[in-house]
């Protein structure tokens, strides 16, 4: 056989699909918190909202298909790249009882998982006994059974709520049934041996972005929790919720902004504690986050730039509140700018500053505008000249 054909035979001689299998919900989750099913580092944050999660709860016990399958990268040899735990995402360095590392369904099964291990946050997706859907509501009554308690591994505690409901005795054992059926709910396992980051990546972006890279930002800044900062809980999550707090969230809704619009945040504080200086590339737009600085400082450096953004993000926020100014904020680029200029103007502005900062909220576009243009946009504001005709 000619070489070129005989390489081409090897190649395809390999079938992936020879590995598929079969895990229950109730095994995975043991497996989750047994840390014997991991995350690799590079993995995303949690994004979906609990809408989403009410869904696929609902779909698993009401559904007429199947789910789609879980991947995972089996670790036989002990020798991985890092991997971190779920939800918590706590750095692992004990490999040994590893089992899997999840390269695609992160989302479903940590759904899944919080509810098996009764987290609080879902007590306010239901099972609606009446209108037989798993469905969010804030109301308390005994026709509507948190999911953290009908799912809960312990059944003890649906035992507890089914007796302090007086729940009808016909009832309990039907609700014994579906939580048997969320835990005997099987996915489809697509398990790869031993596969590198860069296979793991490869893999990861295949399924999740029609072939779109995964983004490189969120890969470098993942890496930040080797240094024991998680960027996520100490900065992205609290930057998202003190939005959501003044009404701002409907702004930085998009999975692909909810990670790039903070980090490029950071860029006035970076200056400040770190540069000592602005220059004009360095402005709080996506397009100039400084990733590949941010993972070269040291830890004490990383927390006082994230505190000292969030602290700025809150000024902008009340100011924006204080004045009525939400009309005019319809886009991320005002709190982002006018967070910098409380990093850079950290004083008590005066009357007349407050004024003009006033006017420039009011008057300032940022539509059709170029980079260069929102960069001196940018600079004239933290100079307080406010210029906005570039």
């Amino acid at each position: 056989m000619i070489k070129k054909f005989k390489t081409l035979q090897d190649k395809v001689s390999f079938n992936p699909t020879d590995r598929t299998s079969q895990l229950s919900i109730g095994d995975l989750c043991d497996q989750i918190e047994n840390s014997q099913l991991v995350l690799p580092l590079f993995q995303r944050e949690l994004s979906w909202s609990k809408q989403k999660s009410a869904d696929l709860l609902d779909y698993q016990i009401f559904g007429f298909a199947p789910v789609a399958p879980i991947s995972l990268n089996k670790i036989d040899n002990g020798k991985t790249s890092y991997q971190v735990t779920f939800i918590e995402r706590n750095l692992i360095n004990n490999f040994s009882k590893i089992k899997a590392s999840v390269v695609d369904g992160q989302q479903r099964l940590t759904t899944n998982f919080r509810a098996y291990n009764g987290d609080e946050n879902f007590d306010t997706i239901v099972l609606d006994i009446n209108r037989c859907k798993i469905r969010i509501s804030d109301v308390r009554s005994k026709n509507l059974i948190p999911v953290n308690i009908l799912f809960n591994k312990d059944i003890g505690v649906l035992a507890k709520f089914s007796k302090d409901n007086n729940l009808n005795n016909d009832l309990y054992p039907i609700l014994v049934y579906i939580r048997q059926k969320f835990l005997t709910y099987k996915y489809t396992i697509n398990e790869a041996d031993d596969l590198d980051e860069k296979k793991q990546i490869k893999w990861f972006e295949v399924l999740n972005n029609a072939g779109t890279e995964v983004s490189k930002m969120q890969m470098k800044i993942a890496k930040l929790k080797i240094k024991n900062f998680d960027i996520y809980t100490e900065y992205t999550r609290p930057y998202a919720e003190m939005l959501r707090k003044y009404n701002l969230n409907k702004l930085f809704n998009k999975f692909t902004t909810n990670v790039s619009y903070p980090v490029s945040a950071l860029n006035p504080s970076y200056e400040i504690i770190i540069s000592k200086k602005h220059k004009s590339n360095f402005a709080p737009m996506a397009s100039d986050s400084k990733e590949d600085k941010l993972i070269n400082l040291d830890l004490k450096e990383l927390r006082d730039i994230s505190s000292n953004s969030l602290q700025d993000l809150q000024k902008a926020l009340i100011f924006i509140k204080d004045n009525d100014l939400y009309e005019y904020i319809t886009r991320m680029d005002y709190v982002m700018y006018l967070s910098g200029y409380f990093t850079f103007n950290n004083e008590d502005i005066d009357e007349e500053k407050k004024k003009s900062l006033l006017k420039w909220v009011k008057t300032v576009s940022f539509d059709n505008k170029s980079n260069g243009s929102r960069r001196k946009i940018f600079n004239s504001l933290i100079e307080n000249s406010f210029n906005t005709a570039f």
